[in-house]
């Protein structure tokens, strides 16, 4: 019996003879039945005999023997193999060893299935093609690591701004990085954000820290923001005054809104408002008292804004005529004047100019 590994050079193949006259020089020739399949093993080794001429002298016993062709060791090795959640798997692949290149032996890789850092590893394994052929080989199937790793989320505070006195926003914050159709539900904890400032803090900018966070298939970076706190707006509104032409001049006053956080007029104004009047309000009409230069103990806080308020300044000829809502008509000059609680004067000295009562909305010639 002989035999050997597929894929090798068939071994000499020999046998013995016996009963055969040395001087009849009786050689044998062995072949075996063709083939190199190990399915089809074993084959049968034969003996041919010379010279011819000789053989009739002989009754020959023709034995014939078996020929094995036997596995041949191989393997497959996939290599080791790693990516980042959520990304597309790399192109797998391997090293093939032992098998003949006339077979065409080719390795298809793939892994076993799951998208989850926490699997770890997944198995990388090998499909080898054409089947028909893999009978010839003793293979070992080796299997190799594929590992998914975190990807990087970035949380940030988002910028934020309020004015001085109020309650601080609700924070939010962005997201950067989620994969595979992921949001903030994959996050356990959320990470929080918080900030030193509160409702009494004052003007300027505040950093928004985060802190926390964590999920399965994400690594955290954070990065903070910034909440600007902005000044609250005072309102300087001056009140409207009526004077009597060449009378004593009112005095002037403003309604001051927009205080927060606990502070008044009687605690924060230290001097002001101060005034001036658009126009020569000596004589009869309609001007605006301009208030300006309000001062602060403490004005990092605020921003003013001022808004004029309305001097009228009537006649001063007597006349017992209480003042509804009127339009005045002196010469070509008319103003509408608001609802007052005083008298029309006429002023005798405007001898050019004639004063003149109507309803509002009569008809004026």
């Amino acid at each position: 019996m002989a035999s050997k590994i597929y894929g090798d050079s068939d071994p000499i193949l020999n046998g013995t003879l016996s009963g055969f006259l040395s001087a009849d020089e009786v050689t044998a020739t062995y072949s075996r039945t063709e083939g190199e399949s190990v399915l089809n093993s074993p084959y049968t080794i034969s003996a041919a005999l010379s010279p011819i001429e000789v053989l009739s002298n002989y009754d020959v016993i023709y034995n014939t023997a078996l020929f094995s062709i036997n596995k041949k060791p191989a393997s497959v090795t996939p290599v080791a193999a790693t990516k980042v959640y959520g990304e597309l798997d790399p192109a797998f692949s391997g090293a093939l060893s032992g098998f003949l290149v006339a077979d065409g032996i080719t390795a298809t890789y793939s892994r076993t299935s799951g998208e989850s850092v926490t699997v770890v590893p997944y198995s990388i394994n090998a499909t080898l093609q054409p089947v028909n052929l893999l009978g010839n080989y003793d293979i070992t199937y080796t299997l190799a690591d594929f590992t998914i790793t975190k990807a990087q989320l970035n949380a940030s505070a988002d910028n934020l701004s309020r004015m001085y006195g109020e309650n601080n926003p609700t924070f939010t914050i962005s997201y950067t990085g989620f994969k595979n159709g992921d949001n903030e539900g994959v996050l356990n904890p959320k990470p929080i954000a918080s900030t030193v400032a509160n409702q009494s803090s004052s003007v300027g900018p505040y950093e928004i820290s985060l802190a926390g966070g964590g999920a399965t298939n994400y690594s955290i970076s954070t990065s903070n923001g910034i909440l600007e706190i902005t000044k609250a707006k005072l309102t300087v509104t001056a009140d409207d005054k009526v004077i009597e032409c060449c009378f004593t001049f009112p005095s002037l006053s403003s309604t001051i809104t927009g205080f927060v956080n606990g502070d008044t007029e009687a605690s924060l104004v230290t001097g002001g408002p101060s005034y001036y009047i658009s126009g020569n309000f000596n004589w009869a009409g309609v001007y605006s008292i301009v208030p300006k230069n309000l001062r602060l103990s403490n004005s990092s806080n605020y921003e003013i804004e001022y808004k004029e308020g309305t001097l009228y300044v009537i006649p001063n000829r007597l006349t017992a005529k209480a003042i509804e809502p009127t339009l005045f008509v002196w010469k070509n000059y008319r103003t509408t004047l608001r609802a007052l609680d005083t008298k029309l004067i006429l002023n005798t000295r405007m001898k050019t100019m004639h004063p003149y009562i109507f309803k509002l909305g009569q008809t004026i010639d």
